[in-house]
């Protein structure tokens, strides 16, 4: 818990639905669905609400097999929350979804709520960029991005960011350096209009499907003549 004049946030990591079923092997609806009620009472036993999460980070044991599956769960917690990205509604928070588990749950989820305690500072969504269009377009129910406005600054909380178009469809398949170049500028389209840039990065996190991956991370890092990732 982070407390200051103008605003609360609260991190709460490893959230998962594999426990609290009658039945040893609950099924990947099942998960979901308890790790959102989860998260939810967690949230609330520190004095927020699921509306204040403006940040999530969701892992799937296996990504490829159900993120369809997912965001349905997902859209239905949103739902009765008027969670839809709408002027009418509550704005989506910005997320990654990865692969991975920790012991073998289907899915875990971190997540960063907000809440400001003074008229200026606010936390905003940005759900679209020059280069891709809202996630919900594809049937994904986040954010690109969070901009948080606190203390005469703003802090950019950007979305997981891959190769892909307006279409949520895969661009440069089998092509680690154009794939790279692609989700960087895709990142850089995000920020500029906030008036921030690459440069301006404080922590971010590559995920690379392998080592040549990985190697072309750096290379076009220095052709674009990046700093280091922090």
């Amino acid at each position: 818990l982070m407390e200051s004049s103008s605003f609360r946030m609260l991190w709460i990591p490893g959230v998962d639905g594999a426990t609290g079923h009658e039945d040893e092997s609950p099924s990947i609806t099942e998960q979901a669905t308890e790790m959102f009620t989860d998260a939810k009472d967690a949230l609330e036993s520190c004095d927020f609400r699921y509306t204040d999460v403006i940040r999530t980070w969701c892992s799937l044991r296996r990504i490829l097999d159900w993120y369809g599956e997912f965001n349905r769960v997902r859209t239905a917690f949103h739902e009765p929350l008027e969670i839809n990205g709408t002027s009418e509604g509550r704005p989506f928070p910005a997320s990654t979804g990865i692969q991975g588990t920790s012991r073998g749950e289907e899915c875990t989820m971190d997540l960063l709520a907000f809440r400001a305690l003074d008229g200026e500072s606010a936390a905003r969504p940005i759900l679209r960029s020059p280069r891709q269009d809202p996630p919900i377009t594809y049937g994904s129910g986040f954010s690109r991005a969070m901009s948080i406005e606190h203390d005469g600054g703003d802090t950019i909380l950007v979305s997981g960011t891959a190769s892909i178009g307006p279409d949520g469809k895969t661009k440069h398949l089998d092509d680690p350096d154009a794939q790279v170049f692609e989700t960087l500028m895709s990142l850089s389209a995000l920020l500029d209009p906030l008036g921030a840039s690459l440069g301006d990065m404080a922590s971010g996190t590559a995920f690379c499907k392998n080592a040549e991956t990985y190697e072309a991370w750096f290379r076009v890092q220095r052709l674009l003549e990046l700093p280091e990732l922090p």
